[in-house]
């Protein structure tokens, strides 16, 4: 067969852009909006600080109560705990930050942190859990990180524990987000999850009944399991459903893959 023109190749580099493009879609599920977590707005906690310190919103209100030792050095937030021990961060009162924020179950919301656990006391929760309400939710939502593991599920209920993702380190800084979709119904709402932007599941649901706990909560939880050696680098959120902006080298790369496998075929 007779080698490609330069156009052929160019027209079929365009063609192999839009079916990644397209075929990207559905990884994003239905939230197809997407938006870097440094465009979040107000609610930005670069560590530097304790968020307990900070009063990003100015009302005169500290964003997020804590209990249990942590230190900050370098820009980065770090708290080594037993699980029979408590360190956490709760933003549930009025005027901390989640309330003042006050996402809903129409407007959804999107929370994304940046860390690395360094050792876990506990195979089934590890040492980092990520908890969050809506105002007009009734049930916390629960992310929970290990050495090796991404889970999701009820809080302390190990039956309900779904494992999103096992068998990869955690032990080197990642990102993780987690996102509400917008317009949705009390008792059935669902969430997305992704690491390091390749989404884990978009069909994870809301956990145990929070009783009122409209909150944004996160550290080494309160259930009594939970604990071990964790670094964050940061934490941020904001209202609305958003997706990561997909890395412009993974499609890069996945665009050549398809490219030449084309080519290839065509060779032969």
């Amino acid at each position: 067969m007779s080698k490609l023109s330069k156009q052929q190749t160019m027209a079929l580099a365009s063609m192999a852009a839009v079916m990644v493009f397209f075929c990207a879609l559905p990884a994003q599920a239905a939230i197809i909006a997407t938006k870097a977590s440094t465009d979040f707005g107000l609610y930005q906690y670069e560590m530097d600080v304790k968020p307990s310190t900070q009063n990003l919103d100015a009302n005169g209100s500290l964003d997020f109560s804590t209990a249990g030792a942590s230190t900050v050095s370098g820009g980065i937030l770090n708290y080594s705990t037993l699980f029979a021990t408590n360190m956490n961060y709760n933003s549930n009162a009025t005027n901390r930050a989640w309330r003042v924020l006050a996402p809903t179950l129409a407007t959804g919301y999107t929370i994304e942190a940046r860390l690395r656990v360094n050792s876990q006391d506990d195979a089934v929760f590890g040492a980092f859990s990520l908890s969050s309400a809506a105002s007009d939710s009734d049930a916390d939502a629960h992310l929970y990180i290990g050495t090796d593991f991404v889970k999701w599920g009820r809080n302390p209920n190990e039956a309900a524990v779904v494992t999103l993702q096992s068998g990869t380190s955690n032990t080197d800084f990642n990102v993780f987000r987690i996102a509400m979709k917008e317009g949705q119904t009390a008792g059935s709402e669902v969430f997305h999850v992704w690491r390091n932007g390749v989404l884990l599941s978009d069909t994870v649901t809301d956990g145990l009944g929070n009783n009122g706990l409209y909150r944004l909560f996160f550290g080494d939880g309160s259930n009594g399991r939970i604990g071990g050696d964790v670094d964050i680098d940061y934490l941020r959120f904001t209202s609305g459903a958003f997706a990561p902006i997909p890395e412009p080298s993974s499609l890069l790369l996945a665009g050549l893959g398809l490219l030449g496998s084309v080519c290839l075929r065509r060779r032969r």
